[in-house]
């Protein structure tokens, strides 16, 4: 038998009927069926506001694993854990309804987490990437400045030519459907609640962010998904030592990059992002006083450092890229990060399949999430290509 401490809320309900008892005990007043059912039927809907608004809140720190036993509990009649399926199934049914059949959204609290924890899987987000919130709308467009005007002195009334250079465009973003199907073993659910509840948050959120990663770091746009940075329509290219067929990083190509991305005028911050192997060609390079161009991170945790600039390491730059006759190879971006538009609408559903595996004492858990990239102005991106 399990013991359970009564929330406070529950408390409440309980007292006041007590007090009420009590109160009429006194008065010697006898009670009627009526006004023990309708006294019944108070406790019962006071009750169930009181799932609603931990509904709202999100359920407190129990919100996966509740929310799946609950799933189950309607759907299958059979719940991961018997003590709790009536509440757990009460508590989903407060919930907000998804698009289709089925779904329920995720709370604000654990939405607003999740999203935050994105940075986890991210290297975009970890950067410091435009985050544009979209609730409640599937486009977006957002204008933006590709060149900043020019300022020059003349005298009074006298006549200017207008710049021919200044030129304006827009982030265009339309949200896509992001998403992930996962089997949970049913024994380590059942065995493991506390713990399941904190690795299911943390490991969807990484996921879900290492999946945007890989979409901004893709040599070709995904289908499907938002467009990569390499098919961006704008982006700077610079080959290793000038070669249609790329090479071995060397320094001449960093001064290169850094020289375009000042002519470019890219506002700073500056952020670098490669792949662990380019990361180890980048410890071979040194400056023209042989000092090391590579610095470790500050604190734990932390990022690198190339040339006093941030470098994010990220697997989903791959290292079999081509360039003319050059293969296995691999690219090093320099931007600023507030170029990388990120859209998403903080509304996350979840839902549980109908059919799970007997055969792998599996459930399967579909979590979806909306989201779209954009890149602009994609002349503040500058991507040496080529390097083996």
């Amino acid at each position: 038998m399990t013991t359970q401490v009564l929330s406070s809320e529950t408390k409440a309900v309980v007292e006041e009927v007590v007090r009420r008892r009590l109160q009429r005990r006194a008065m010697h007043r006898p009670i009627f069926e009526h006004q023990v059912c309708d006294l019944v039927g108070e406790v019962f809907s006071r009750i169930q506001a009181l799932e609603v608004q931990r509904a709202a809140r999100g359920g407190g720190e129990q919100f996966w694993t509740r929310a799946l036993n609950g799933q189950m509990t309607i759907k299958h009649h059979a719940p991961f854990y018997a003590e709790s399926a009536d509440a757990d199934a009460r508590f989903v049914r407060a919930l907000t309804t998804g698009a289709l059949p089925g779904q329920a959204l995720v709370p604000v609290v654990q939405a607003n987490a999740f999203v935050e924890m994105l940075s986890l899987g991210s290297t975009m987000r970890r950067a410091g990437a435009t985050i544009w919130p979209m609730s409640g709308v599937e486009e977006l467009r957002v204008p933006v400045g590709l060149t900043s005007p020019l300022f020059v002195f003349m005298q009074q009334n006298s006549k200017q030519t207008p710049d021919p250079n200044f030129n304006l465009s827009q982030v265009s973003l339309t949200l896509k459907e992001h998403r992930a199907l996962i089997p949970l073993p049913l024994n380590l659910f059942r065995a493991a609640r506390p713990a399941l509840e904190s690795l299911l948050t943390t490991f969807l959120a990484l996921g879900a962010g290492e999946g945007e990663d890989v979409v901004f770091h893709s040599s070709t746009t995904l289908t499907d998904s938002p467009a990569a940075l390499m098919a961006a329509s704008g982006v700077t290219f610079i080959n290793v030592g000038g070669s249609a067929n790329g090479g071995n990083i060397s320094w001449s190509d960093i001064t290169a990059m850094i020289q375009k991305a000042s002519e470019l005028k890219l506002p700073f911050p500056w952020a670098w992002f490669c792949s662990p192997r380019t990361w180890t060609r980048l410890w071979s390079i040194a400056s023209t006083t042989s000092q090391l161009l590579l610095g470790a991170p500050a604190v734990a945790g932390g990022e690198w450092t190339f040339c006093g600039w941030p470098l994010y390491l990220t697997n989903s730059i791959s290292n079999s890229e081509t360039l003319g006759s050059g293969s296995s190879q691999s690219h090093l971006v320099l931007c600023h990060p507030g170029n990388i538009h990120i859209g998403e609408d903080h509304a996350l559903a979840f839902e549980v399949s109908e059919h799970f595996g007997l055969d792998t004492g599996d459930v399967n858990v579909r979590l979806i999430h909306h989201v779209d990239i954009d890149y602009k102005p994609a002349t503040g991106f500058v991507i040496l290509r080529g390097i083996n």
